[in-house]
């Protein structure tokens, strides 16, 4: 079961993903990779913190507004 819920939380970030790239490749006609570097900012982001004794919801935030304003 763990697997499954896993694979499924795995998968519906990767699709989060391709539909950012599919939109921004319908808008302006050409695939928009920064999409992927947004998301491991925000990722790498809230790795640290957690790491470093932040609470997870205001590395979230963190992460959040770091992707904002990239």
């Amino acid at each position: 079961m763990s697997l499954l819920i896993g694979a499924l939380t795995m998968g519906s970030i990767l699709a989060l993903m391709a539909l950012g790239v599919f939109l921004t490749f319908r808008i302006f006609g050409f695939a928009d990779l920064a999409t992927d570097s947004i998301l491991t900012l925000g990722a790498a982001t809230a790795a640290v913190l957690m790491v470093r004794g932040v609470s997870p919801v205001v590395a979230m935030f963190a992460a959040t507004v770091s992707g904002m304003l990239a």
